[in-house]
């Protein structure tokens, strides 16, 4: 796939492509970076924080997976550029668009589930 590998020098957006392998093989079917797959990979997490099979680590990288499938839906999508600060944490990271002032930030959106859980847990 041409896409996979001109994304495996992206260590963040290269955990799209796990998840998406990982989601063809629990479901049987084919995951596509469109609106089936982001229902895909919302089941997969609902799944994920509405038990308690998994602890808070493998929620933090289970996030992070779904953030970077987005994110790359997005991009593909819509030509979003993901802007990666080293010196802030990826929830932080805004999104930018061609021609647009739009500005947002995908990563931020699926990092509070992982807050709210928190808090549920305190």
């Amino acid at each position: 796939n041409l896409h996979k590998a001109a994304n495996e020098n992206d260590e963040f957006i290269s955990r799209a492509f796990k998840l998406a392998s990982q989601l063809e093989n629990d479901f049987g079917k084919k995951i596509g970076f469109n609106i089936s797959g982001l229902t895909e990979i919302e089941k997969k997490i609902r799944l994920a924080f509405i038990g308690d099979q998994i602890d808070q680590q493998q929620k933090l990288e289970l996030t992070l997976d779904c953030a970077a499938f987005l994110c790359y839906m997005i991009r593909e999508k819509h030509r979003g550029k993901l802007i990666k600060f080293s010196d802030f944490d990826p929830w932080a990271w805004p999104m930018l668009f061609e021609n647009s002032e739009l500005v947002t930030y995908p990563i931020e959106r699926l990092w509070r589930l992982i807050s709210l859980d928190r808090k549920s847990v305190v």
